[in-house]
């Protein structure tokens, strides 16, 4: 038996879909288009910023994950390896690294079993606004490998990040 209705919504309210973020308002809504992500806008008190609203891909998808890496109360990145999968349950491909910083900067680079992936080697993380880069080869993985995220270059005590891997199982 389904439960009563919930309360209803804002009048004009709706969904920026694009495949850059806008400037993130609380409460506002944005579809990343690439990334297949939805964002809600969230402020903490000190700022606001795109949080994830929802797990990737819908429910029916079942070959799609995101493996994921996030510092949050003020935990600080530092260059360091950051193991998103320490043995894959199965074979597979990296497709996109999306990726954020409440403050300060780092670069990462997304590797498989050492050998960095073409087109995650080195990105650059310095902005509160989600970003998305797509890998472009060495993104295919085998059960077993290791996926890392080898982070250098903190700089301003970076805190509040996310790193969201998007794989595909064989």
């Amino acid at each position: 038996m389904p439960g009563p209705p919930g309360p209803a919504g804002a009048d004009g309210a709706s969904i920026t879909i694009s495949d850059t973020a806008p400037t993130p308002t609380t409460g506002a809504l944005w579809f990343d288009s690439v990334g297949t992500q939805l964002y809600v806008g969230y402020n903490d008190g000190s700022s606001t910023q795109w949080v994830i609203a929802t797990n990737n891909g819908g429910a029916a998808v079942r070959n799609k994950a995101r493996l994921q890496a996030q510092w949050q109360n003020a935990a600080v990145v530092s260059d360091d390896t950051v193991w998103l999968a320490y043995d894959a349950p199965y074979a597979g491909t990296v497709n996109s690294l999306t990726y954020f910083t409440g403050n300060g900067s780092f670069s990462v680079a997304v590797q498989i079993d050492g050998v960095s992936v073409t087109g995650l080697s080195a990105v650059d993380v310095s902005s509160a606004t989600p970003a998305t880069m797509n890998a472009t080869a060495a993104n295919t993985f085998v059960a077993g490998q290791r996926i890392t995220a080898v982070i250098t270059a903190a700089t301003g005590s970076p805190t509040d990040a996310l790193l969201s891997l998007a794989v595909t199982w064989s």
